[in-house]
């Protein structure tokens, strides 16, 4: 049997995962070359999922100004969603473990969507006031603050993410559509898009 073939948005959601992929791995090793890898022996799994979230938000909110966003960015959404299934098993959560810890991802999710900016925390609306930058900042502060960070460390990142929320505002179109988040990824090493561009859409990055 033929395999179904993959929508044109399943692979931007993918690309578009590996970049935000790319770009938490970008965060957390930029610390003096010790960052600890992507297994997190120094950084546990809750700060990646804190820097992923925070990240999607950013992206969803630049999404939703597009007519044809709001179905990439629930596409996005899932394909990370099976990424963090994955990622608790590979940590050895047994299946009855691993929904016990996503129905608290989830729930934990859109809190912070609203948190960070979002009107509703659901995902049907499109908050763009001027304080919603600051408001994601001090919010994910204190979320990776609680994961386990030191202040100036998280501080330190989240500066950072402020600076590429200012800079995702600006991102063209046919970028963000296309799944190349190359302005986004000027924070170090390549995104996803700016290794593969489409070529497969498939993700490459590794997840925590």
């Amino acid at each position: 049997m033929t395999a179904p073939e993959t929508s044109q948005i399943t692979r931007t959601a993918r690309t578009l995962h590996g970049d935000i992929l790319a770009l938490v791995r970008d965060l957390v090793h930029d610390d003096g070359g010790d960052g600890g890898d992507m297994e997190g022996v120094r950084y546990p799994f809750q700060v990646w999922w804190e820097l992923q979230v925070a990240l999607y938000a950013l992206l969803r909110r630049r999404l939703l100004r597009e007519p044809d966003g709001r179905e990439l960015a629930q596409e996005l959404f899932d394909t990370m969603s099976r990424d963090w299934d994955e990622s608790l098993r590979r940590r050895g959560s047994g299946d009855t473990k691993t929904i016990r810890l996503m129905r608290r991802l989830g729930r934990g999710f859109y809190g912070r969507l609203a948190a960070y900016g979002d009107s509703d925390g659901a995902g049907n609306g499109d908050n763009n006031s001027d304080n919603d930058g600051d408001g994601l900042r001090e919010s994910l502060f204190k979320n990776l603050v609680a994961a386990g960070l030191s202040e100036s460390r998280a501080r330190e990142m989240t500066d950072t993410l402020q600076t590429a929320s200012l800079t995702l505002g600006n991102v063209s179109r046919d970028d963000l559509l296309n799944g190349c988040l190359a302005a986004v990824g000027q924070t170090g090493g390549q995104t996803e898009g700016q290794k593969h561009g489409q070529a497969d859409g498939q993700t490459k990055a590794a997840s925590p």
